[in-house]
């Protein structure tokens, strides 16, 4: 349920900010992170699921 409603966030948010529909849901959600918990490494971000693992 809890990623249901972080979707519907998301898809809200995407309507309101009229954010460019080149973004894709992974590409935002991983920019929402960034805005929360302020600068982090992509592993960091990979191991809360938001990027993929750098090679």
């Amino acid at each position: 349920m809890e990623l249901a409603v972080g979707l519907a966030r998301v898809r809200t948010m995407m309507r309101l900010l009229d954010v460019p529909r080149d973004l894709s849901i992974t590409a935002m959600s991983t920019l929402a992170n960034l805005e929360r918990l302020g600068p982090r490494r992509l592993t960091e971000l990979a191991a809360i699921g938001t990027s993929p693992s750098p090679p």
